[in-house]
């Protein structure tokens, strides 16, 4: 049976790898000798003309072992440019019967899958640049798993993509709605879990092997990593499918159960447990928290009782520390919004990548305030899942909240929207920040314009300094 994200945070080990992983032990419990090495079995080379009975044998196997799987899905092999959008009709027939059997895997055991989108050249362009194609990727593959485009049934948090070398620093990616990256090697090698920079959790390294190699190869190769690794060291076996199709029905079933049985019998001896990458941002206590940027519209200035609410408001999120930006006019409302001032608030299917403007500036259009308790609340519940702002056994998407006049017009709503924000940051689960218009609360600086919000959270080139991980459930 997996692990439940509340009994992975039980079984976490007391000491912090120098890298930032927290080890955690398998079947041996808490009292094991060596940590059990994560692991994550990860699918690549999905795509059109991946057949779907076949892949149907592989879930199959691996889910009844309760073993979870992660899928790397290419856009450009899966979901080509401009399709599964509403003015583009209806994805090729190859993608769409692909995109269906993996849509009825995601539906019969969505805590033994994740989709992972792929990213090319990462780093290869302007950071802006990257996280808005990473943010179009991910949405065309949402659109075509998703119920007609609407709001996506199967979240997606992780992206991949071929390892750069070096200390890349995919900061930016949180812009688009990402909560991890995995970084693909181009040979086998040794897994890490770190930081690509200063709030993107990161997994590098892992061994290669494709559907058509033999389960002795694949679990000596496993072994053999996991006696090369440090204790506690994720361990990440990456699958190609590419040979998927070549192969006869019963061939592809026997060898998916002994890849399954490889697998299982590493996790029985205590020596690996199985994870899925969105559950990496779990391991980390700072830096990785949900964001949650707040935005602040002012009331119109000849209106003395619009005003007062302003002034109590404001004084509200000082005493709590709560850090928030000032915006004014237009540019208080997503673009598309009318003018007046609807109130923008936090949605529970909403994220961050969905309203991002041409300055990189995140804007969300949502429900009023007076859900914002409810919401924020399910946001900080780590072992309600299902709760509103969370997304199955992972990590929620960050978000951006904006509350117009209207939204603390009353003492009532002021006091709905203190009480959620006091709700989603309890327990570190989440952190709050400014995003635009002019900064203010702590370490707001001297930082003024329209464009500062992306100067914090959100960073895009290299960072100076990297906070050191600690423990989930140490004191602070």
């Amino acid at each position: 049976m997996p692990l439940s994200r509340r009994r992975m945070l039980l079984l976490m080990g007391a000491t912090s790898l120098a890298s930032g992983w927290v080890p955690f032990p398998g079947k041996g419990g808490l009292l094991a000798a060596t940590p059990a090495a994560p692991l994550f079995v990860i699918l690549d080379d999905l795509g059109a003309g991946t057949p779907v009975a076949m892949l149907d044998r592989l879930f199959g196997a691996f889910a009844a072992r309760g073993i979870p799987l992660g899928i790397i899905v290419r856009p450009a092999d899966l979901a080509p440019e401009g399709s599964g959008s509403a003015d583009s009709g209806a994805a090729d027939g190859g993608s769409a019967s692909v995109a269906a059997g993996l849509g009825a895997f995601l539906t019969a055991s969505p805590g033994l899958c994740e989709v992972i989108v792929w990213q090319q050249d990462l780093l290869a362009e302007r950071p802006y640049l990257a996280l808005r194609r990473a943010g179009e990727a991910r949405r065309r593959i949402e659109a075509l798993l998703g119920p007609g485009g609407d709001r996506p049934a199967f979240p997606i948090v992780s992206v991949a993509g071929a390892d750069p070398g070096g200390e890349p620093a995919l900061d930016g990616l949180r812009a688009a709605g990402f909560r991890g990256v995995v970084l693909v090697p181009p040979a086998d090698r040794p897994g890490t879990s770190g930081r690509c920079g200063v709030n993107m959790p990161c997994l590098r390294g892992g061994l290669r092997h494709g559907i058509a190699d033999s389960a002795g190869t694949v679990a000596a190769g496993l072994g053999r990593m996991l006696r090369n690794s440090g204790p506690g060291a994720p361990l990440t076996l990456l699958l190609s499918l590419k040979a998927l199709g070549s192969l006869p029905p019963d061939v592809v079933q026997d060898r998916a159960q002994a890849l399954a049985r490889a697998v299982a019998t590493l996790i029985d001896g205590g020596r690996v447990a199985p994870a899925l990458p969105r559950q990496h941002p779990l391991w980390f206590d700072t830096g990785t928290e949900r964001l949650i940027g707040l935005a602040v519209a002012e009331p119109p200035a000849g209106d003395a009782a619009a005003q007062g609410a302003f002034a109590a408001l404001r004084a509200g999120l000082a005493a709590a520390g709560h850090p928030f930006s000032l915006v004014t006019g237009d540019g208080a409302l997503a673009p598309g919004q009318p003018a007046d001032g609807v109130a923008l608030s936090i949605a529970r299917d909403a994220y961050a990548g969905a309203w991002m403007d041409e300055d990189g500036i995140l804007h969300l259009p949502g429900a009023t305030a007076s859900v914002l308790t409810g919401t924020m609340s399910g946001a900080a519940d780590r072992d309600d899942p299902g709760g509103a702002g969370g997304d199955i056994d992972g990590a929620p998407r960050d978000i951006v909240l904006t509350l117009a006049p209207a939204d603390y017009a009353t003492a009532a709503a002021r006091d709905a929207v203190l009480s959620g924000l006091a709700a989603t940051t309890a327990n570190r689960a989440a952190r709050l920040l400014a995003v635009t218009g002019r900064q203010v609360g702590r370490k707001a600086g001297r930082q003024v314009g329209r464009k500062a919000g992306r100067q914090v959270g959100w960073q895009t080139g290299r960072p100076k300094t990297q906070p050191a991980p600690v423990r989930p459930n140490a004191p602070h």
